[in-house]
């Protein structure tokens, strides 16, 4: 598939969630997971879709995550880039929202690779990064408040409601991605997603 094509009728569609690398050379590796993963899956006649070679300049970033949340299967590689990355929970709280936040529906669509950077294994842990987000919103509650609810345009006032509501939801997300048994390495990674016949046609 072409960057910026669409699956045909009556395919399935796989994507990829994930937080690249920094720009600074040295940081932690997000992305080799991903390429690997990638390159498998090509190699197996599966597709998965990702920004980085899906997307075309003047692509509308806002669109794929839409696209992403209703895919057959998202595999998501969280970590702590991730967790604290608007983009890359908005698509996790979507893939949420999109599954009814029913907890069996939101495990049969995703696939979830943990990094080691990525504390969501107790309640404090997951606490905390409620704590975090809920942060974000009270600084842009604020300026609502200083500015009137006109100080934002429409899509960004849509943002300030949707956080709120991920506010309240984003830890127990976190608590069904930790009580869920997940693929330790690379090699379970790939037994799981494709051995497992989860990302198949």
């Amino acid at each position: 598939m072409e960057p910026g094509e669409s699956p045909g009728v009556g395919t399935k569609t796989y994507f990829v969630s994930y937080a690249r690398n920094d720009p600074e050379p040295g940081g932690p590796d997000r992305e080799t997971i991903v390429e690997r993963f990638c390159a498998l899956t090509e190699k197996r006649g599966v597709h998965v879709i990702r920004d980085k070679t899906d997307m075309i300049v003047g692509d509308r970033i806002s669109n794929f995550m839409r696209r992403m949340a209703q895919g057959d299967r998202i595999i998501v590689i969280l970590s702590e880039k991730y967790l604290q990355s608007v983009y890359c929970m908005m698509e996790l709280y979507d893939i949420w929202k999109d599954c009814g936040a029913d907890d069996e529906e939101f495990l049969k669509r995703i696939l979830v690779y943990v990094q080691t950077d990525a504390e969501i294994d107790t309640p404090l842990k997951r606490g905390r990064i409620a704590l975090w987000w809920k942060k974000q919103h009270d600084e842009l509650h604020q300026l609502v408040l200083e500015g009137g609810p006109g100080i934002l345009g429409e899509k960004d006032h849509e943002y300030y409601r949707k956080i709120n509501r991920f506010v309240m939801d984003v830890e127990n997300i976190l608590q069904v991605i930790s009580d869920t048994l997940r693929p330790r390495n690379i090699d379970e990674l790939i037994a799981y997603g494709l051995e497992n016949g989860k990302l198949s046609d």
